[in-house]
């Protein structure tokens, strides 16, 4: 998800997480004026816990949905006003399950569909990172692609990315070549990109031509229409690797890089939306699935890698996770990773970045900016969500420490993470 801008789709988002924060304040007021009622036992307490406490949420919910509907039918169509990417198409053979929830957070990414045909004889094998943004699937990526038979993709599903007038977004790809040079990049050059525009189902054949090496690929594309696509080719043995942060690290990583707050409940139900979804999908295609917390791979390097190697069938190599001494190029992914390749280019880093990786340099390290961006009172609003604890015990997050948050607080969080829920089904209905 972007920064909110000013105009265009984000200028929409913004609208919606204001109508959000206005309804919270809203109930949460309603909610304490209730309270007081009852301490009173005015005879406007029934008044104000039978009518005006439901009817704040209903209205918030009416609200939302009607401006994701104006927004539809006054503002240019989404496959061009949003972020587009190319859609695979199932090959025809195949057979996918009933995806449910998973399926349809899918077509929330407004993609495009694109024809294709089945064209490859070559079986390729493709280790998928899905997580969130900020979860470290880019310096994951680049350790695993450091073995001697490996290579990191990075983020391939870039390629393909349209911007608001419907051209191609991105015209420059690698993130070591840098920009200026990434145009001449010998992987990611003008050839390599144009082939796969015009024929996305042969990426993997492309690339395997440039690295005739790589036994395997490593794949860190957020979109889960792309890793559709892999999976319903006959030639791509599909692997997938699900890292995540705890909800307190991702919430201080949004906060970190966004201008503007996010209301606290709905960083965190997105959170847990997202990796619930990279869970199911997962079940949903039987595929072959291994959980990474992050903060296990950052404290514990070596361990972590003995674990994928045995997921992925190989020994790690020296110093593998020593991934800035290795030659990589890669599409996209954390500018901050990058760094490692040219410490120069800390100094275009923003907010808390600039100075984590500088004192960082050539290291995989926990991010702990959330104990300065976050207040108690968000962590105690944040782990009290009820999606938010059921998908920190599935994944076995550590809890930091936090207490129920007041009664007008969790009715706030409660709204907002059901208007949420009503926003995202109207979005995927819409692309049905």
């Amino acid at each position: 998800m972007d920064i909110p801008t000013n105009s265009g789709p984000d200028a929409g988002r913004s609208i919606d997480f204001a109508i959000l924060n206005a309804a919270g304040h809203c109930s949460a007021a309603v909610c304490v004026a209730a309270s007081i009622g009852i301490l009173v036992e005015s005879g406007f307490t029934r008044f104000f816990l039978a009518v005006v406490a439901p009817a704040s949420g209903i209205y918030a919910l009416i609200a939302l949905a009607w401006v994701r509907r104006w927004r539809q039918s006054h503002w240019p169509s989404r496959a061009a006003s949003q972020e587009t990417h190319t859609l695979v198409v199932r090959d025809s053979s195949a057979s996918p399950p009933k995806l449910g929830a998973a399926q349809r957070w899918a077509r929330s990414k407004h993609l495009e569909p694109t024809s294709m045909t089945e064209t490859s004889p070559r079986r390729h094998t493709v280790a998928f990172i899905m997580s969130t943004n900020w979860a470290g699937s880019t310096a994951l990526g680049l350790v695993i692609g450091s073995r001697h038979d490996a290579a990191f993709l990075g983020e391939p599903a870039m390629i393909l990315r349209r911007d608001a007038q419907g051209g191609w977004r991105h015209q420059e790809f690698c993130m070591t070549c840098g920009s200026g040079s990434a145009a001449v990049c010998p992987l990611w050059g003008p050839s390599l990109i144009a082939q796969t525009r015009t024929d996305p189902d042969r990426f993997y054949d492309l690339a395997a031509e440039r690295l005739p090496g790589a036994r395997f690929f490593v794949d860190s594309s957020k979109n889960m229409d792309w890793v559709e696509g892999a999976v319903s080719r006959r030639h791509v043995d599909v692997k997938v690797i699900h890292i995540s942060k705890a909800v307190y690290r991702y919430a201080g990583s949004v906060l970190n890089r966004r201008r503007g707050r996010q209301p606290i409940e709905a960083i965190g139900w997105h959170w847990a939306n997202e990796n619930r979804e990279i869970r199911e999908w997962c079940a949903a295609w039987n595929l072959d699935y291994l959980h990474v917390r992050y903060a296990d791979f950052a404290r514990d390097v070596a361990g972590t890698l003995q674990r994928i190697g045995k997921f992925l069938d190989f020994q790690p190599d020296p110093r593998q996770e020593e991934f800035w001494a290795y030659p990589h190029h890669y599409i996209k992914g954390n500018p901050g990773t990058a760094t490692h390749f040219d410490q120069a280019r800390i100094e275009h880093l923003k907010g808390h970045n600039r100075e984590l990786y500088r004192q960082h340099h050539r290291m995989i390290f926990l991010d702990d900016t959330w104990k300065e961006l976050l207040t108690q009172d968000d962590l105690n609003v944040l782990c009290s969500l009820r999606e938010v604890r059921q998908e920190m015990e599935i994944l076995h997050h550590e809890f930091p420490r936090y207490s129920p948050p007041s009664f007008a607080r969790r009715i706030r969080g409660r709204l907002i993470a059901g208007a949420l829920r009503v926003s995202h089904r109207i979005g995927h209905s819409a692309h049905r």
